[in-house]
């Protein structure tokens, strides 16, 4: 009997989903081998071809040889041009970039010529040449990134200024990566806003692997099925053209359609624990390229990779993620931290938080999220008597600005200007039919602090480790010293009685200007947000 009916509908159970995955990364395994196979049968040929012009030129073809020596000789004007001919001929087999200027073999992909020569010189030649006769791996990568800088972590058309355009230019110019990000099938966990920053930021994709398969391994679907490790390394970017390309999307497209709640998801990031636990076993920093420190040195000082860990084919950063933490920083001076602590509280559990976020009614339709913990907690650090504090809060995805938007409420309850009720207030939207208006906290104190998953397990080599300690130190004592020129600066301001009568005015000033939530204008809601959208559609 045939199912009728969009594929969105089909009521996918847990096992279902669990043999899906199993299926996607069977497809992508075959595609794998079907790849390599292509590369070889393109390997041999070419290796025929320079075959037989080696022996015309080396004289294995005595008769040949003789008769360009005698045309060589007849024509002494064109014998430079002929020798620049013969070198471009004799390109070491594998040499050839991909992309589409080509990095002619004395120079560095800069264009820029390399000053070593011998062994030292092949080898940068070798790393400036094609991929194509490498394996690659499906690999997540831990990232850290200060966002002060940056005009946010994904790439955009208006601005280069991301944390993901340099990510990927140290990925290219260390030639870890071949052809654009959808080759790579490059997924990552999720995209903070400019001056956002991350200790726990994660992306997936494949990249070049030092370990190579056996010819065998590659040709046998049995073997690569007993052995776990296989799958990681079979290259599955699919051929130059991008027939391949989709079909992890259309899968995923398939898998994702169903999931309509926060639960869903959730189950369906946890069911491929034990695969990731797998992939995360075969790991190992002797028999693998150092991720870490090859792209930390490519990096600029503010972004750092922290770890890695191989994944399945059908693993994606954002959706088998099934949480997310981020923190926010303040200062708790003049603040009621326990009327705040109460009133976070409230956020807890799953609820509506159209009135805590940035709408965006083009794209986003379901505004239900689930957070699992919100507490409020001291730090060690204190300065002239004012404590550092910090939001700490988990769900298992976020909207648009929803961290901010929740922090910029708790800062109206601590500071005295709505009651802890307003929380559950704005939750209920028979109350709040629309979000008041309102100025979210601001960027610069958030931290995406962690992305949860069930079986990864990063890695870094303990060289890479102990330089990314050293940076990190480096970075923090170069903070410190700011902190106390700023401190000196505070101290040469005027008497002690000015400095007291201009906190005490710019308090009453903001106490008096407060204007209640109830009595602020309101935004559009999601309905009349999408009339707007469709009308314009039609014009």
């Amino acid at each position: 009997m045939s199912v009728q009916g969009p594929v969105d509908h089909l009521p996918l159970d847990l096992g279902l989903k669990s043999k899906l995955a199993h299926l996607e990364a069977l497809v992508s395994r075959l595609q794998g081998q079907n790849a390599f196979l292509r590369k070889e049968n393109k390997a041999l040929t070419t290796r025929l071809v320079e075959f037989e012009n080696s022996l015309k030129k080396k004289g294995g073809l005595e008769e040949i040889t003789g008769r360009e020596s005698l045309v060589q000789t007849a024509s002494t004007g064109n014998s430079a041009r002929a020798e620049e001919v013969g070198q471009e001929d004799e390109r070491p087999l594998g040499l050839e970039c991909q992309t589409e200027d080509r990095v002619p073999e004395s120079t560095s992909a800069d264009g820029k010529p390399y000053k070593v020569k011998g062994k030292r010189m092949k080898k940068k030649n070798a790393m400036a040449g094609s991929m194509s006769h490498y394996c690659t791996r499906h690999v997540a990568l831990k990232i850290m990134y200060l966002g002060s800088s940056y005009q946010g972590f994904a790439s955009q058309a208006t601005s280069p200024n991301t944390v993901e355009t340099e990510l990927f230019g140290a990925l290219e110019r260390t030639r870890l990566i071949s052809g654009t990000a959808a080759e790579a099938k490059y997924t990552r966990c999720g995209r903070t806003d400019k001056g956002v920053s991350a200790t726990g930021q994660v992306i997936a994709l494949y990249l070049r692997s030092k370990l190579k398969l056996q010819r065998e391994e590659c040709l046998s679907t049995e073997d690569s099925e007993n052995d776990p490790s296989s799958e990681s390394l079979v290259d599955a970017q699919g051929d130059s053209e991008g027939r391949n390309e989709g079909l992890n999307t259309k899968t995923l497209g398939l898998v994702m359609g169903a999931i309509n709640h926060d639960g869903d998801r959730v189950a369906m990031a946890r069911a491929s624990r034990k695969e990731e636990e797998q992939y995360a076993r075969t790991a190992s920093e002797e028999d693998e390229f150092d991720y870490v420190g090859i792209l930390n040195r490519a990096l600029p000082d503010d972004i750092r990779v922290l770890g890695w860990c191989p994944v399945p084919p059908g693993f994606n950063a954002r959706f088998s993620c099934f949480n997310r933490e981020y923190k926010y920083f303040f200062i708790g001076n003049g603040l009621n931290i326990d009327a705040m602590k109460f009133a976070c509280k409230k956020f807890e559990g799953d609820h509506d938080f159209s009135n805590f976020c940035k709408m965006d009614a083009a794209s986003v339709h379901n505004y239900r999220r689930t957070i699992s913990n919100f507490d409020i907690l001291p730090t060690n650090e204190q300065w002239g008597g004012k404590s550092v504090w910090i939001m700490r809060v988990k769900g298992t995805a976020f909207l648009w600005h929803q961290v901010r938007c929740m922090a910029a409420v708790l800062f109206m309850v601590g500071a005295g200007h709505e009651s802890p009720t307003i929380i559950d207030e704005m939750l209920d939207l028979k109350k709040y039919v629309r979000k008041p208006q309102y100025l979210m906290a601001p960027e610069a104190p958030l931290l995406l602090f962690n992305c949860g998953y069930q079986g990864l397990s990063f890695h870094c080599h303990s060289d890479s480790v102990r330089r990314l300690r050293l940076h990190l130190e480096s970075l923090l004592q170069t903070s410190l010293v700011n902190s106390s020129l700023l401190l000196e600066g505070l101290l040469q301001l005027p008497s002690a009685v000015e400095k007291s009568t201009i906190q005490r005015g710019d308090s009453q000033r903001r106490k008096g200007d407060h204007i209640p939530m109830h009595k602020r204008l309101t935004e559009p809601t999601y309905e009349e947000r999408r009339r707007t959208h469709h009308s314009g559609e039609l014009e």
